[in-house]
């Protein structure tokens, strides 16, 4: 198919109305079609009866979007060569006949009707009705040019004179549209093999079938190839539909302008629509749709409700006046003619009456001050006092003349009582001519350059008989000085055409620094700021002002800051890069002054956000992923992050980790070491860390506390210590732990400020045991009180000796106290074993203990001496459990003692209020300790069994196996009377709740009472 520049010309809708002037109706129709090659509407032919009308205008017309209709043609000979298809968008209806007509040639007295090129009647039918003269017609096969299934055509002669006869030239197969072989018709659709069902071919063969976009035939397969289009017509080839204006981009995932993009004009897609229709959505358009409004020729959405869209109905009166209040396009034409003032009674095409209408007074029109368009044309013939200007149109910018009055005119104005126009917005008259006519009182129409206002300079320009200029001047209807020789609709700066300097809108200005809030343009123009600016601006948009009314975004003033950016002292900063949904401030966290959210916030402990990260970042280390349900507490804090996902902090013993907790199934580093299935902060006591591995190894069991595996990285010891330098001393830290000494070191030490150790040289515990006597006295006894099992049982004779003792710190002083055993040698394991290193460390510097003590009492020696005999043939472990026995004077006593010899106290069923005894008394003046202990009486009355538990210092009335007070010192004092007979021995009773030993420490409270510590008091006693 060959390339065509399309001409776009606007069809008729005037049916067979009969022009008023038959010479203005020709030059419209020339005006209209010259040059045209497509016809938007529908070609009208009608009432040419001058049979030498050249009609050759119309030569190019190719396609036609509504119907053809030929009617009063009384041309010889109309030929419209290129004229491929007819639409029938819109289609003309008969009132006598049922069919709808594309194509419809009536009562003409032509001879010929030419249609050579015509393919395509794609909707409607064909109808010829009482042509006188018409015959070749008579030959055409409609079936090939009617596409429209219900379609026919239609032919009829009503004249009683017989029809003229025609023939085709004998190359034509079979119809023609005339004389010459180049009318013959051409045959694209029934000719095609079956394969082309309903559509076209270019031959007979099945390969040979047109494309499916094609209409009227095709010249080869391809979509370039077609003669018309079916749909549209885009540079030489037929399409689906026209490109686009916007195409998607799937990469951002946006709307973008597409190069490439056409509008739908009719079947044809251009680039730019025709002046007098709208752009909308992809299509030119004749208005907007309902939820539109038109905006510098465009369709845009409206903000409320839409302008109201109008339906001319001819002449304007007073019962149909407020039909157009909030009108802004009135589709069709306006006539305001003297009746409208007036009033006047309807009459009806059969000569009854209709409704009367009232006057109206001209301000009535003010309905139509919000009007911005008429389609058609506006017709004045109106004379009233009142009726002065045309002010109530102020606000109509396009006259578009689609229909035009007498003599071609869009504009007629004849015959009023009009002073001056005062339509100050009028910029265009599309089609036809201006007549301005017989108006006395009328200024300023010759003043005006209408050259300028019409875009059709086809039709010649009517202004006649209006008032005189020197008329016009008397009454000060003239231009301001600041209107252009352009001229001027009325008096004032707002009502000129053009300024000589500048203007603003509609109004001249001297310059553009006389008013604020505007900048100088282009082309002299004065334009206002944007409606962001302040007070002042260089230059159009907000990019270009001096202050902002409100927030200032980059260059720009805005009414209020994008989301991804924060107002901050009214200027707009970006948000951080990982904010989502707006930001209050710079941080990057949730909360005020950060990110009103994020794709994944880092939590902290205390439930805040401490940063945001991107949506492909991931969670860094010591925390874990965790995802925000939608349904979240409107008050809780999760809220904005509702749908989004969170980084929790790991336990703070876990470095790297899945979830919270510590186990080694959900924590996959530890912070510092990890004890088995578990991370711990450090290692406990008894594991020691391990630096490489990062793991606490358990230490060796005799260790208590260890840097290493091994017995000799101990810390402390379990049992006993065996120091591998042979330097016995707290201090040395080169041991090794055991469970029991070893057989090269037998002796077992127990010091009292450090763990026990084995060593070869039984003089170490000798040492240990002295240094721990030379401790003061109070302390020593004290001590003495609080281990039992270092206590025997003493006799008054005893006690005499030991307070004579010395307070030096030598062997002999603690001697003495072995005075105080039984006879019998039942003492305790503790005792037997000092009294044993005693002996031997007095003997080995010297020192006869039998000696010193020869003016003691010979029983008391032989104690002495007993017990350590006993010592020698028995081992300690003899010792380490059972009772143990002691006597005073001649009384014996079965003391319970546990495995490790310390005396048991037994159970008390009742108790008194009592204190701790002090068990040293205050020193002298001079600083000498005359008696060591009380007089034997008092320290026996406070000192039986555990002192703690008597409750008072009343002697007891009774004691778990030692005799009272009274008895004991009866006995002690008859034991010297030689006729002193011993009484029987004592036998304590036992109570029931002596059934165990050890039932006592089962009650906790006594057991927290009985491990108190020892304090000392004010006075230097021991409590």
């Amino acid at each position: 198919m060959l390339k065509y520049i399309t001409a776009i010309c606007i069809g008729t809708n005037g049916r067979m109305s009969v022009p008023s002037n038959r010479d203005h109706h020709y030059r419209n129709l020339k005006d209209r079609y010259t040059n045209c090659t497509y016809v938007d509407g529908n070609l009208e032919l009608t009432w040419l009866q001058e049979q030498n009308l050249d009609l050759s205008f119309l030569q190019y017309i190719r396609e036609v979007t509504g119907y053809v209709l030929i009617s009063h043609v009384d041309i010889k000979r109309i030929v419209l060569p290129r004229l491929q298809i007819i639409r029938g968008r819109t289609l003309f209806k008969m009132n006598v006949r049922d069919e709808e007509f594309a194509l419809i040639v009536t009562l003409s007295k032509m001879f010929n009707l030419e249609l050579p090129a015509l393919r395509d009647v794609l909707r409607g039918s064909v109808g010829l009705f009482n042509n006188y003269n018409l015959c070749h017609v008579k030959t055409i096969n409609w079936k090939e040019i009617i596409s429209d299934p219900e379609g026919t055509d239609i032919y009829v002669y009503n004249f009683t004179s017989p029809e003229r006869r025609c023939s085709c030239h004998k190359d034509c197969k079979e119809g023609c549209w005339g004389d010459g072989r180049e009318n013959c018709q051409e045959f694209s659709k029934e000719t095609c093999s079956p394969q082309c069902f309903q559509g076209r071919c270019f031959g007979p063969n099945p390969r040979e079938c047109c494309h499916l976009f094609c209409a009227g035939g095709c010249t080869g397969p391809k979509q370039s190839d077609c003669i018309a289009c079916r749909n549209f017509y885009d540079d030489g080839v037929c399409k689906q539909e026209c490109p686009p204006m916007q195409i998607y981009n799937p990469t951002t995932y946006s709307w973008e302008v597409n190069p490439e993009g056409k509008y739908a004009y009719g079947a044809t897609c251009v680039k730019k629509c025709p002046e007098h229709l709208l752009k909308d959505n992809g299509a030119c358009v004749r208005s907007c749709p309902p939820n539109k409004r038109a905006v510098d020729g465009e369709c845009v959405p409206c903000d409320g409700p839409c302008p109201k869209a109008c339906v001319g109905v001819g002449v304007i009166h007073s019962g149909n006046i407020d039909s157009f209040k909030g009108c802004t396009v009135l589709e069709g034409n306006l006539e305001i003619l003297e009746n409208s003032f007036k009033g006047f009674q309807s009459v009806y095409a059969n000569f009854s009456f209709g409704e009367r209408y009232s006057k109206m007074h001209p301000d009535r029109l003010e309905v139509f001050s919000t009007l911005k368009e008429i389609t058609g044309y506006l017709n004045i013939q109106a004379y009233d006092n009142d009726f002065k200007n045309l002010s109530y149109f102020r606000n109509l910018e396009v006259i578009g003349g689609r229909a035009l009055y007498e003599y071609s005119t869009s504009l007629y104005i004849v015959k009023t009582s009009l002073e001056s126009f005062e339509m100050r917005s009028l910029r265009k008259i599309n089609m036809g001519t201006v007549a301005i006519l017989e108006n006395k009182h009328l200024c300023f129409a010759e003043a005006i350059n209408w050259d300028k206002i019409r875009k059709s300079h086809e039709h010649h320009l009517m202004l006649s008989n209006n008032s005189d200029i020197k008329s016009c001047k008397a009454r000060g209807l003239v231009c301001d000085d600041q209107c252009s020789k352009d001229g001027c609709w009325g008096p004032g700066a707002d009502e000129c055409l053009s300024c000589v300097h500048y203007k603003l809108g509609n109004r001249c200005l001297q310059n553009c620094s006389v008013l604020p809030g505007i900048y100088r343009a282009e082309n002299n123009e004065c334009k206002p700021c944007h409606e962001q600016c302040g007070s002042s601006c260089h230059g159009p948009g907000a990019d270009n002002c001096t202050t902002c009314k409100y927030y200032k975004d980059g260059p720009f003033c805005v009414s209020q800051c994008p989301t991804n950016k924060y107002e901050e002292n009214g200027v707009c900063k970006q948000c951080h890069t990982a904010c989502v949904d707006g930001c209050t401030g710079p941080k990057n966290t949730v909360g005020l002054g950060g990110c009103n959210s994020c794709e994944l916030a880092i939590m902290n402990e205390n439930a805040t956000v401490d940063g945001c990260l991107h949506k492909n970042e991931s969670c860094p280390d010591g925390y874990y992923f965790e995802y925000v349900g939608p349904h979240q507490d409107q008050e809780s804090f999760l809220r904005s992050l509702s749908g989004k996902a969170i980084c929790r902090k790991c336990h703070p013993r876990c470095k790297r980790c899945n979830g919270y907790g510590f186990h080694i199934l959900i924590c996959q580093e530890c912070t510092n070491y990890k004890k088995g299935e578990q991370c711990e902060d450090e290692c406990t006591m008894d594991y020691y860390p391990d630096s490489s591995t990062k793991e606490c190894v358990k230490c060796d069991d005799e260790c208590r506390g260890c840097t290493g595996p091994s017995p000799e990285d101990c810390s402390s010891c379990q049992n006993f210590k065996v120091f591998t330098s042979g330097n016995i001393h707290p201090n040395n830290s080169h041991f090794r732990c055991v469970a029991t000494c070893p057989p090269e070191f037998p002796h077992r030490v127990f010091p009292e400020d450090g763990d026990s150790y084995c060593s070869d040289s039984d003089r170490d515990m000798v040492k240990s045991l002295a240094s721990a006597m030379e401790t003061s006295e109070g302390t020593s006894e004290g001590d003495e009180y609080l281990q039992p099992k270092s206590r025997a049982p003493l006799s008054a004779t005893g006690l005499r000796s030991i307070s004579s003792i010395s307070p030096s710190p030598t062997p002999e002083k603690y001697w003495p106290s072995a005075q105080a055993m039984a006879s019998d040698g039942s003492t305790s394991q503790y005792q037997n074993h000092l009294n044993q290193k005693l002996l031997r460390y007095a003997q080995s510097h010297g020192f006869d203990p039998s000696a010193r003590n020869s003016e003691s009492d010979g029983s008391s020696m032989r104690y002495c001496g007993e017990s350590i005999k006993m010592r020698d043939d028995m081992g300690s472990d003899e010792y380490d459990s059972g009772r143990s026995q002691a006597q005073v004077g001649t009384l014996k006593l079965e003391l319970p003692v546990d495995e490790d010899d310390y005396l048991m106290p037994s159970p008390q069923q009742t108790q008194g209020n009592s204190t701790y005894v002090d068990l040293i008394d205050s020193k002298n003046s001079d600083g000498s300790n005359s008696n060591i202990f009380r007089a034997y009486s008092d320290f026996y009355k406070n000192n039986i069994d555990n002192p703690e538990y008597l409750m008072n210092n009343d002697p007891p009335s009774q004691t778990i196996g030692l005799p009272t007070v009274s008895e004991f010192v009866h006995a002690s004092t008859n034991a010297s009377d030689p006729g002193f007979k011993p009484a029987q021995p004592y036998l304590p009773q036992r109570s029931s709740e002596e059934e165990s030993d050890h039932e006592y420490y089962n009650d906790f409270d006594r057991l927290q009472r009985e491990l108190q510590p020892l304090k000392k008091n004010k006075d230097g006693a021991i409590v």
